[in-house]
Protein backbone atom coordinates (compact mmCIF):
# COMPACT_ATOMS: atom_id res chain seq x y z
CA UNK A 1 0.00 0.00 0.00
CA UNK A 2 2.80 2.23 0.94
CA UNK A 3 4.44 1.80 -2.64
CA UNK A 4 0.90 2.72 -4.60
CA UNK A 5 0.58 5.63 -2.49
CA UNK A 6 4.20 6.75 -3.55
CA UNK A 7 3.73 6.17 -6.87
CA UNK A 8 0.93 8.04 -6.83
CA UNK A 9 2.13 10.92 -5.31
CA UNK A 10 5.08 10.75 -7.65
CA UNK A 11 2.84 10.48 -10.96
CA UNK A 12 0.65 13.30 -9.64
CA UNK A 13 3.61 15.53 -9.89
CA UNK A 14 5.14 15.14 -12.80
CA UNK A 15 1.52 15.45 -14.50
CA UNK A 16 1.69 18.65 -12.63
CA UNK A 17 5.49 19.43 -14.12
CA UNK A 18 4.10 18.62 -17.55
CA UNK A 19 1.47 20.76 -17.40
CA UNK A 20 3.59 23.71 -16.53
CA UNK A 21 5.96 23.11 -19.64
CA UNK A 22 2.83 22.86 -21.66
CA UNK A 23 1.75 26.07 -20.36
CA UNK A 24 4.79 27.76 -21.00
CA UNK A 25 3.88 27.83 -24.89
CA UNK A 26 7.32 26.35 -25.68
CA UNK A 27 7.28 22.80 -24.10
CA UNK A 28 10.03 21.21 -25.78
CA UNK A 29 12.34 24.15 -24.92
CA UNK A 30 10.92 24.13 -21.17
CA UNK A 31 11.98 20.40 -20.93
CA UNK A 32 15.60 21.22 -22.01
CA UNK A 33 16.10 24.24 -20.02
CA UNK A 34 14.58 21.99 -16.82
CA UNK A 35 17.17 19.08 -17.99
CA UNK A 36 20.04 20.75 -18.17
CA UNK A 37 19.36 22.94 -14.98
CA UNK A 38 19.24 19.62 -13.04
CA UNK A 39 21.91 18.41 -14.24
CA UNK A 40 24.16 20.88 -13.88
CA UNK A 41 23.09 21.20 -10.36
CA UNK A 42 23.59 17.70 -9.81
CA UNK A 43 27.02 17.93 -10.76
CA UNK A 44 27.75 20.88 -9.06
CA UNK A 45 26.26 18.84 -6.08
CA UNK A 46 28.96 15.71 -6.43
CA UNK A 47 31.64 18.50 -7.43
CA UNK A 48 31.43 20.17 -3.74
CA UNK A 49 30.40 16.88 -2.21
CA UNK A 50 34.25 16.66 -0.37
CA UNK A 51 33.71 20.37 1.65
CA UNK A 52 29.66 19.21 1.98
CA UNK A 53 30.01 15.87 2.84
CA UNK A 54 26.77 15.22 0.56
CA UNK A 55 26.50 13.16 -2.59
CA UNK A 56 23.93 12.17 -4.71
CA UNK A 57 24.46 8.69 -6.37
CA UNK A 58 24.21 8.75 -10.14
CA UNK A 59 22.32 6.25 -12.06
CA UNK A 60 19.61 6.24 -14.18
CA UNK A 61 16.55 7.03 -11.77
CA UNK A 62 18.21 9.84 -10.16
CA UNK A 63 19.12 11.35 -13.64
CA UNK A 64 15.99 10.81 -14.93
CA UNK A 65 14.43 12.65 -11.77
CA UNK A 66 16.98 15.32 -12.17
CA UNK A 67 16.17 15.82 -15.46
CA UNK A 68 12.25 15.82 -15.06
CA UNK A 69 11.84 17.99 -12.09
CA UNK A 70 15.28 20.19 -12.51
CA UNK A 71 16.25 21.96 -9.77
CA UNK A 72 13.69 21.12 -7.27
CA UNK A 73 14.02 18.07 -7.85
CA UNK A 74 17.59 17.60 -7.06
CA UNK A 75 17.12 19.34 -3.87
CA UNK A 76 14.70 16.66 -2.74
CA UNK A 77 17.33 14.21 -3.55
CA UNK A 78 19.31 15.92 -1.22
CA UNK A 79 16.47 16.34 1.65
CA UNK A 80 15.75 12.71 1.00
CA UNK A 81 19.68 11.57 1.34
CA UNK A 82 19.90 13.76 4.60
CA UNK A 83 16.22 12.40 5.93
CA UNK A 84 17.63 8.61 4.89
CA UNK A 85 21.62 9.22 7.25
Amino acid sequence: MGFAISASVLAVGGLIILAAMVRTGKPVGAFFKSCAQGILLMIAVNLTSSFTGMALSVNGLSLGFACLAGAPGVISLLLLNMAAL
